[in-house]
Order: C-alpha cells, then sequence, then structure tokens
C-alpha cells in the first residue's frame, strides 16, 4: 500500500470513528403513527394504503431501512408501529396516491396539499404521533 492510500485510509477510518460516534442511539421504545383518513365530507375512507418507511442517505437516494404498510379499516383508521433503527437518516409517512387521489392534512387550522411524505424528526422518534388526512378526488 502506498503512503498517500494509507493516509486516506486511517482518516477515513477515524472520520467514520467520529462520526458514528457522535450518532446518538434512537430510543428502543417503538414509533407509532396513528390517525384517521376521511373525504371531504368528513366520511371514513376504507382501503388506502398508508406508509411507513426509514431512509438512509446514499449517494444522490436513499437506501430503505424499513418500510410498513396497512390499509386504512371501515372506520378510516389506521396504525403503524415500529422500533426505527439507528441506520436510518430519516423517517417518513404517507398515504400512498393512486393519481384519482389527493391527500391533504390539517395544520395550524388551514388545509396542506401533501406533495412528499411527511418527514418525521427524531426527536419524535419512539412516542406516538397522530397524522390525520383529508381525500379529495381529483378532477
Amino acid at each position: 500500500m502506498n503512503k498517500f492510500a494509507r493516509y486516506s485510509f486511517i482518516a477515513l477510518a477515524a472520520f467514520q470513528t467520529i462520526f458514528y460516534a457522535c450518532k446518538s442511539d434512537f430510543p428502543s421504545a417503538p414509533t407509532t403513527i396513528s390517525g384517521i383518513l376521511t373525504d371531504s365530507n368528513n366520511i371514513p375512507v376504507q382501503g388506502i394504503e398508508v406508509r411507513f418507511a426509514g431512509i438512509r442517505n446514499k449517494g444522490l437516494s436513499g437506501i430503505t431501512v424499513f418500510e410498513e404498510f396497512v390499509l386504512t379499516d371501515n372506520e378510516g383508521k389506521y396504525r403503524l408501529t415500529k422500533t426505527v433503527p439507528n441506520a436510518t437518516d430519516f423517517a417518513s409517512c404517507q398515504p400512498t396516491s393512486d393519481n384519482i387521489n389527493a391527500f391533504f392534512l390539517i395544520r395550524n387550522g388551514r388545509l396542506h396539499h401533501i406533495t412528499a411524505p411527511l418527514v418525521i424528526e427524531p426527536k419524535d422518534y419512539g412516542t406516538a404521533i397522530t397524522r390525520n388526512f383529508i381525500l379529495k378526488r381529483l378532477p
């Protein structure tokens, strides 16, 4: 091994040691995401898939660390529970779209169109989170 390669390897090993030593462990308690999905008339919607996933950043795209799916029941309710692994860089939750429906979330009394997965902050891992969604048919 030449001198440059040896020093590069040592620098990389030192960086990884410092990076992983500084990365805090996530709670061992599971994260629970639950809620109700209704239509614009506040009627529960059954059979909509909701996804809870964790991603690890790698290159230009991420690697899925975990992925959980559930369908809303006849009352529009869903519940997903997972202990977020330490290898997760971010977790998210989202109803899956079928290009016929649009999903919204009420935040601060206003309706917000969901165009990307809703990120779950690491400080919220190991807690119970409620996310209620509203489905609207696209014109």
